[in-house]
């Protein structure tokens, strides 16, 4: 039995990815500026490596390159912004009305 099906590609468009301006840590939460205005804030409870390091160490967080990662130089932890963005709340900029 042969069946002839046609296979459609479907790209769906996907506006580029944000990418973090800043990172700043308090406390458990990460909090994260994106360039389009957003603002990610997670915890760092998921992650044992972040949560139990010393805090000094935990609020030495960098961005790393053009903004795809976040980073703790000191403890050799890393993290793409792409994964955190999956599990932080995010808050949107209020929009400006212009006259």
């Amino acid at each position: 039995m042969s069946r002839n099906r046609k296979h459609a590609s479907f790209e769906p468009e996907c506006d580029p990815p944000p990418f973090a301006k800043s990172a700043k840590v308090e406390g458990t939460k990460l909090t994260i500026k994106l360039n389009d205005g957003t603002t990610a804030v997670c915890s760092l409870k998921p992650y044992p490596g972040l949560r139990i390091s010393p805090i000094r160490a935990r609020k030495k967080v960098r961005v790393i390159g053009p903004g795809i990662a976040v980073g703790w130089p000191d403890l050799g932890y890393e993290m793409l912004v792409e994964h955190l963005l999956k599990k932080c709340m995010i808050s949107k900029k209020p929009k400006t009305h212009r006259r």
